[in-house]
């Protein structure tokens, strides 16, 4: 095993005991020498990068120009962070309307992955009270200068904060000890308040289409990959209620649109492209919405 990874234990039964399920590479990694396996758990089928860099190593894989969730309206370099901006900023009216259907009343909110600080700037402006965490000083700075406080580490925000909602949009899967950041969520979050959760789905249709080119990969950034049932298995430990789970379009529309050019560069022109995508696009959103690219679920804290 390289210097810098380790091997781990399954993270929601603890069974140490895995079957391969691919190889696949670091999609920034234009040489592809160094290959990431991606295995399932014999007992629970929970599905993992194994081995996987040591958490004091992870950020040199973050440090890639072009890494999309860290984009700011300045970064307009290329079409592909075109295409990401401007499907963030319609993704954030779809959130603010879907989660106010679900809290009508405005609360306090914690955003764990904040980033540059759109989605709380969006819910702020309509009467939320919203801090962020976010491991990047870079993207903190952006959240910063909007006025927000945003704290480095979910490990750093006191529990008398007691937050109504907190919401974790892709985070999940890069979060090196789950058990024990749930478990502080938990602590954060007042009696009967809601978790908001984004992951990519492994058991969606584009992973069986794309295989190791599924964008959601994004291997060794993403240590996991969920199912709706393993990401229920792992909550329900620590007394969360599944109450409902949706898919976001936009979500759906950039997984296939970058799926598609990591399989096909060089291929397909962009219009063979951004075909190929509505097609599949139309064909799992309407009519097979629970194996989409990407889903959100809502956990509501138990007593």
């Amino acid at each position: 095993m390289e210097i810098g990874f380790e091997n781990i234990v399954c993270p929601v039964c603890n069974e140490s005991r895995q079957i391969k399920l691919l190889n696949t590479f670091d999609r920034f990694d234009k040489s592809k020498q160094m290959s990431f396996k991606i295995v399932e758990c014999v007992k629970c089928s929970f599905t993992f990068l194994n081995p996987r860099p040591k958490i004091e190593y992870i950020s040199n894989y973050y440090q890639v120009d072009g890494y999309d969730p860290f984009l700011t309206a300045d970064s307009k370099k290329g079409i592909r962070n075109q295409v990401y901006l401007l499907l963030r900023n319609l993704n954030l009216y779809q959130k603010y309307s879907k989660l106010t259907k679900i809290h009508s009343t405005p609360g306090k909110l914690l955003d764990i992955g904040c980033a540059t600080g759109e989605f709380i700037k969006k819910m702020s402006e309509n009467s939320w009270k919203c801090k962020g965490v976010e491991i990047s000083q870079d993207a903190r700075k952006y959240s910063e200068e909007k006025g927000f406080d945003v704290f480095s580490s979910v490990d750093e925000v006191p529990e008398t904060e007691q937050f109504d909602m907190i919401t974790m949009w892709h985070v999940l899967e890069h979060v090196h000890d789950l058990k024990k950041t749930i478990q502080k969520i938990h602590n954060l979050l007042k009696p009967g308040g809601l978790l908001i959760i984004a992951v990519p789905n492994i058991e969606s249709s584009d992973f069986k289409q794309y295989g190791a080119h599924w964008i959601a990969l994004d291997t060794p950034r993403h240590l996991y990959h969920f199912s709706g049932e393993s990401i229920n298995n792992l909550l329900k430990q620590d007394n969360f209620t599944l109450t409902e789970s949706w898919t976001l379009f936009l979500d759906q529309f950039y997984n296939q649109l970058m799926s598609r050019n990591l399989k096909y560069k060089n291929i397909q022109g962009w219009g063979k492209l951004i075909f190929g995508t509505l097609k599949g696009l139309i064909l799992t959103y309407i009519f097979d919405k629970k194996n989409a690219s990407s889903r959100v679920y809502c956990f509501q804290k138990g007593d």
